[in-house]
């Protein structure tokens, strides 16, 4: 059709779109105050909008071409504008992160029977994030053609929240897994010995205002004693 022109576009896709969403995040198309904020995009843009596609997004768009084209008094192209070279586009980087999709998928099997779960794994050698996992999720590959209000405030109005990173936005106290860590700091520091005895525990323990309560009166423990009764 004359005035008609068809053209390729890449778009994301997400492969394991339900066990990665929260952290990878989401690409879409960038709104007239986004614009406003960065003007080194243009209408039509795709940006990303949450996790690592927002955080990386600068060196994963890379920079747009320029082609120069004569037209007509009615739009039509007639031709190169020959004093103009054509600037190619640029390239984003590609980045390889160190999610372990292997291990994420044994964690979504595990965690299968919760409505609402989190787990983070990291490799305690290199610090590397295996596994950053939040239930429920939601395929982001539903934002790249773009939602209806309908779908949108059925998402965000949701009360399970498939949006909210139970990882990286809640905070929890630390459990008595977290204790080892502490023994080992401290016997590696030497402030305690493995023979040391530790102040005794008269089943109750108060710090600022409240009062928090053992299970039992222990009496004063050894290291030993003490991470078998905790």
């Amino acid at each position: 059709l004359s005035g008609v022109e068809v053209g390729v576009e890449p778009l994301r896709h997400y492969p394991y779109a339900d066990l990665c969403f929260h952290v990878i995040g989401y690409v879409g198309e960038i709104t007239c105050d986004e614009m406003k904020e960065d003007t080194s995009y243009a209408l039509g843009d795709y940006m990303g909008k949450m996790g690592l596609e927002r955080y990386y997004d600068r060196i994963l768009r890379g920079i747009h071409g320029i082609e120069y084209a004569e037209v007509d008094a009615r739009g039509k192209a007639v031709g190169a504008v020959v004093e103009k070279r054509t600037v190619p586009p640029v390239a984003g980087v590609d980045i390889k992160t160190t999610l372990d999709i292997a291990l994420t998928e044994s964690v979504g099997v595990f965690l299968e029977e919760f409505e609402r779960a989190a787990c983070i794994c990291i490799d305690p050698r290199s610090g590397a994030v295996l596994v950053l996992y939040s239930k429920p999720g939601f395929d982001p590959n539903l934002f790249i053609h773009g939602l209806s209000a309908q779908q949108w405030n059925g998402l965000i109005n949701d009360p399970e929240a498939p949006m909210y990173n139970r990882v990286t936005m809640s905070c929890y106290p630390p459990g008595s897994t977290y204790k080892p860590f502490v023994a080992l700091a401290a016997l590696d520091s030497r402030m305690i010995t493995v023979e040391k005895r530790f102040d005794p525990c008269f089943g109750t323990y108060r710090l600022g205002r409240r009062n928090f309560n053992c299970w039992k009166k222990h009496g004063s423990l050894n290291l030993h004693g003490a991470l078998v009764n905790s």
